[in-house]
């Protein structure tokens, strides 16, 4: 008996999935949603960042949110502000940065367990136990530095 054409085949309709191709699809989209956001000297810097994984296949957390993928991308631009920052402070310098998947992983999967005082995120208890200040406070009740038209530099 065969089957009714609606119904996929676990075989024919199999697509392979890339982590690596659909972070840097995410690098791509992040960049252009956040590029006039960014100081245009990291631009260059955050496309040269390279990623690596051992991945093959599936991706690492069993939910619809790319959350490996979106993470190595932030750890892209996190790594090309950072050789920006080191130019600016210690001249230009051809500069490699590598983000690997499995250490993002690995990464969010300790953000998840994290407890505090022996509470997770959700226990109804564990805000009284964070420290903060919102960031307008942080920056005034510190010494600036401008660095260039786009940086601040804040010193503890």
């Amino acid at each position: 008996m065969s089957r009714p054409h609606d119904v996929a085949s676990p075989q024919r309709d199999r697509v392979n999935y890339s982590m690596l191709a659909e972070t840097k699809r995410s690098l791509d989209v992040l960049l252009q949603l956040a590029r006039p956001h960014l100081p245009s000297e990291c631009i260059p810097l955050i496309r040269k960042v390279q990623f690596r994984t051992a991945n093959t296949g599936s991706p690492y957390f069993p939910c619809p949110f790319k959350e490996t993928e979106a993470t190595s991308a932030l750890k892209a631009v996190e790594a090309g502000v950072a050789a920006a920052l080191a130019d600016l402070a210690l001249g230009r310098k051809d500069r490699r940065a590598t983000v690997d998947l499995e250490r993002s992983s690995a990464f969010l999967f300790s953000a998840y367990l994290s407890t505090i005082g022996g509470m997770d995120k959700q226990h109804p208890k564990v805000k009284t136990l964070l420290k903060g200040e919102p960031l307008s406070d942080s920056i005034s009740n510190r010494n600036t530095t401008i660095l260039g038209d786009n940086w601040l530099l804040v010193h503890q």
